[in-house]
């Protein structure tokens, strides 16, 4: 465990929620890759819910929707992803509205057999004080560091999940 230490961080932006299935499936057309197609018995790759993807995966649509925009985009650094959860220096417990955990209010139940509630579409629940949606529920959200004491290639995900492996997470742009 790595001691806590202050960081300065210039301007950013994050995108306000994750990276949706719609959204990465534009990228897989670009790129004349395969969609990610639906699973509706197991409530995955539905369009208006977060895309599970590697971290090579989510990297690449950073750059791809930068090259669009004509704005570079890249995926937040850790220092960054924190900042945002925490709403700048407040340390909630939980990256909710308001830093608490209350199942199917502000965050998705743990509870399968709801699963509307379970794995509702993204920002189905109240955003953080910053804005942000779904920082404590959803996937796991791919950053840009590594850390350093991780083997190369071993990268960091933050965020809580319901439905994600350590292998899978999403994406939150960040312009640079």
């Amino acid at each position: 465990v790595l001691d806590p230490h202050e960081v300065t961080l210039d301007s950013f932006y994050l995108q306000d929620k994750e990276l949706s299935v719609a959204d990465f499936n534009l990228f897989l057309r670009a790129m004349d890759e395969p969609e990610l197609a639906p699973n509706l018995d197991y409530r995955v790759n539905l369009p208006d819910h977060a895309a599970a993807v590697s971290w090579q995966e989510a990297e690449a649509y950073c750059v791809w929707l930068g090259e669009l925009a004509e704005f570079p985009l890249r995926l937040p650094t850790e220092a960054e992803w924190e900042f945002a959860a925490r709403s700048r220096e407040f340390l909630p417990p939980w990256a909710t509205n308001d830093g608490s955990y209350r199942e199917g209010e502000n965050l998705r139940l743990t509870d399968r057999d709801q699963p509307d509630k379970f794995d509702p579409p993204i920002g189905s629940f109240p955003a953080n004080p910053m804005g942000f949606h779904d920082m404590a529920g959803g996937l796991y959200e791919w950053v840009s560091d590594q850390a350093p004491t991780d083997p190369d290639g071993v990268r960091i995900y933050k965020g809580g999940n319901n439905l994600s492996t350590i292998y899978r997470g999403t994406a939150s742009g960040t312009g640079s």
